[in-house]
Parts: structure tokens; C-alpha cells; sequence
């Protein structure tokens, strides 16, 4: 189809082409090909009288030749990019994929993670735990964990005593306004939280550290096995793992190794 357009003085005669296609996803698509001829005029109608032919479209502009595809828009229910870009999301047979792009909000749209979430719990393989689609041997692993850090809590708040591995010594967090010493057990689910009249302050070349007290001299809990009783526990929970129990410390005294045989 002859088309007159207009560059920055002159009428252009074009050659405008249209074809419906399909892309790889499914999709139809318009692919226009606009291909420059020649000038014709500077007059508008002097161009139109050497080519009666053509239509007139003045929004067509320039002297080069180019093309575009404008594709229609993707169902909703559908994946909207990556490998399986343009299927139906409730056919997916990678539920590996499904569970990765349920997690990573790859989905675009509420419809499609109401869709995926559907799949991956009829599966059996994944169940919803603290708000959150896991796979089962994960859920199963927070759940026990979280058990655990509940009994400790009560054992605690009802006045009893706890034993645990302490991991680290004890220093001081400077990421608060309050001065707060603490030491960590159970890869930081346990966090031990000491009064500072309980410590006593050493300095090695420069550098400050603390130690409790008992019976008026430091000891090292770091690495050992401590029995705690606490003023106050509490449990923090985090929507991306398991809980923590935060405890200050009210007493505490070291367990002593077992002798080898």
C-alpha cells in the first residue's frame, strides 16, 4: 500500500505493509514494514496529484525504512517470561520451577500465584507454614525447631532452668541506643541478653571484652555448656526462618566436661 508521508520539508512517497504472525508463545501479532521510495513534493497536494494512489498519513515521518511488530497482550493466566513464557501456569510441568517463581514473585499478577499456589499444595510435596508455601521436609524442620524454642520459653517463664551449647562470647551490640551484651547458642536462635552488673570488663591489646561473674572472678562461656535461668524471655519470630528466644539472663553457672573414660 502507497502511503504519503512528510520528512522535515518534503512529502515522501512509502510502501506500508502489513502481516498477521505468530510468535513462538502462541501469540498473533501485527508486523508493519514501512519502506522509504523517494521525495515527492513540497507542496501537499502536488503530491497527491502525482499519486492518487496513496493514502495520506502525516504522523508518518522521516526517511527511513523501518518495521515493527505490535503483539496482543498474553492471557493473564499464562507465564509472562522465562522458559516457559506464554503457557498456561495450570499446566506447568516443572513444579521445581513453579515453586522457585511462586517464591521470587516472578508472577505477575495475584490470578497466577493463586494458580501456582493451588498446583504446589495438591502436590503433597509443599505445604503453607508461617504464611509461606515451603516444601515439607523444610516446614517439617521449622516446625520442630520452633517446637523446641517454645518448650524453652516455658520452661523458663515458669521459673525452671535451661541448658545449652553458648556459642561466642559475650560483646557488646553498639547497633542499639542501649548498651546490650550478649552471646548467641543454637546458630543465633538463642540469644542471651546479660545484665551489665553481671560482667566483668578485661582489655587485651586494645581490645575490650566482657566475661560474667561468678564468685567474684570472669569465667569463659564461650564454647561451653551453661545452665540459665532468666529475669525475661521472649520469642521473636521471623517470616523468613525459624523462631528466636531472646532471654535476659538472671543466674547462670557453667556445666562441667565429662571426664573421658
Amino acid at each position: 500500500m502507497k502511503v504519503i508521508g512528510f520528512s522535515t520539508k518534503y512529502y515522501t512517497l512509502w510502501d506500508v505493509n502489513s502481516e498477521v504472525i505468530t510468535g513462538r508463545d502462541g501469540r498473533k501479532g501485527k508486523k508493519v514494514t514501512a519502506s522509504y521510495l523517494k521525495n515527492i513534493s513540497t507542496d501537499l497536494e502536488t503530491a497527491k496529484a502525482r499519486h492518487p494512489e496513496a493514502t495520506v498519513e502525516m504522523n508518518l515521518h522521516g526517511t527511513h525504512s523501518w518495521n515493527r511488530t505490535v503483539w496482543e497482550p498474553l492471557p493473564t493466566d499464562v507465564f509472562h517470561g522465562g522458559k516457559y513464557r506464554g503457557q498456561p501456569i495450570a499446566e506447568c510441568p516443572d513444579l521445581d520451577y513453579l515453586f522457585w517463581a511462586y517464591c521470587c514473585s516472578f508472577l505477575s499478577n495475584e490470578e497466577q500465584r493463586d494458580i501456582a499456589k493451588d498446583i504446589l499444595l495438591r502436590s503433597g510435596l509443599y505445604v503453607m507454614y508461617k504464611d509461606k508455601i515451603l516444601k515439607v521436609a523444610e516446614a517439617t524442620r521449622l516446625e520442630a525447631e520452633d517446637t523446641e524454642i517454645q518448650e524453652l520459653c516455658d520452661t523458663l517463664t515458669a521459673g525452671g532452668s535451661i541448658t545449652i551449647d553458648n556459642e561466642t562470647g559475650v560483646h557488646l551490640n553498639e547497633s542499639t541506643e542501649d548498651r546490650r551484651f550478649l552471646s548467641f547458642s543454637r546458630d543465633g536462635r538463642i540469644l542471651l541478653v546479660w545484665p551489665e552488673d553481671m560482667l566483668v570488663e578485661h582489655e587485651y591489646y586494645g581490645h575490650k571484652y566482657w566475661m560474667p561473674v561468678k564468685k567474684d572472678k570472669g569465667v569463659r562461656i564461650k564454647n561451653r555448656e551453661i545452665s540459665v535461668t532468666a529475669k525475661q524471655c521472649t520469642i521473636l519470630s521471623h517470616g523468613w526462618g525459624s523462631d528466636c528466644l531472646e532471654i535476659t539472663v538472671d543466674s547462670f553457672s557453667v556445666v562441667p566436661r565429662k571426664k573421658e573414660k
